[in-house]
């Protein structure tokens, strides 16, 4: 069972009794048969409405965890500065495509489709 420690943030997640806490908020906790995807963000609300300051959220922000809540890898491991316009790079979006295949977002308008089994992209699409 996984959950998120909303005292403090919503920097911490809880998977069975063990713990990681991250220095950034989590936005989404994606789970894969033994591991768990990770992508932070720094969310305000105003006046109820989601409110995203782009200037204020994490670089490389996507994580790999495994169930005794070690850091498995960081997206930067994971896709090759080649293929972004710049060297670390704002990840808008993580969504499970299939058992094995991940996808990220990027603030640049690119999603590169990821093995989670071999950790390379299969795909990249530019989505604007």
């Amino acid at each position: 069972m996984i959950n998120m420690n909303n005292n403090d943030g919503g920097k911490t997640l809880f998977i069975g009794e063990r713990q990681i806490s991250f220095g950034d908020g989590i936005e989404t906790v994606l789970e894969f048969s033994d591991l768990w995807i990770v992508l932070l963000g720094n969310i305000d609300y105003v006046n109820g409405q989601r409110s995203i300051d782009m200037s204020k959220q994490p670089l490389n922000n996507i994580y790999a965890v495994d169930k005794e809540c070690n850091v498995l890898w960081n997206i930067k491991q994971i896709i090759p500065s080649g293929l972004l316009m710049t060297p670390d790079e704002q990840y808008t979006g993580a969504v499970k495509i299939s058992d094995n295949i991940l996808r990220v977002t990027t603030f640049n308008c690119f999603a590169f489709d990821i093995d989670i089994n071999t950790l390379e992209v299969v795909d990249k699409i530019f989505t604007k």
